[in-house]
């Protein structure tokens, strides 16, 4: 803190969690976040239109796999379409040809999105927790821990 500060080390710790995350809230008030560039708001819609028009397709893909899968079906390799590899489970070369088609232009794709954006979400995340710091650290995104302890 700084000289002349009302505020003193051991009134922060005599508060309560409550009054702390309070306090935070508050401070974090007088702080307004900056605002996003044309580009990131474009982006962000962008990736939000790509998101809704995704699960609106596959609300019919799943009726018609619903429909017409078979009820019964005998796979050699059950326990390795159940991780994502149903290429494996392709009875025809035209089956096993689209399975590997779909594999590799829209879930490798997709999934490989997604993991992007989910991993810069928590970059953003954890750079704007410690922005208020003097010197933020580095973030090193696999040795932040999941599980933090709350203070």
């Amino acid at each position: 803190m700084s000289e002349g500060s009302d505020w003193r080390e051991w009134d922060l710790a005599g508060l309560s969690p409550e009054q702390r995350t309070a306090l935070r809230r508050r401070l974090a008030e007088l702080e307004p976040l900056p605002a996003a560039s044309p580009s990131a708001l474009k982006a962000r819609r962008l990736v939000l239109e790509l998101l809704v028009v995704s699960c609106l397709v596959l609300i019919p893909w799943i009726v018609l796999l619903a429909i017409t899968l078979p009820r019964r079906y005998s796979a050699a390799h059950w326990s390795a379409a159940w991780v994502g590899f149903d290429v494996l489970t392709s009875a025809s070369r035209v089956d096993r040809i689209t399975a590997l088609a779909s594999a590799l232009l829209v879930e490798l794709p997709l999934a490989l999105g997604l993991f992007a954006i989910a991993r810069r979400f928590i970059l953003l995340t954890l750079w704007r927790t410690w922005a208020g710091l003097d010197a933020p650290p580095r973030v090193v995104l696999h040795r932040v821990p999941l599980f933090m302890e709350s203070p």
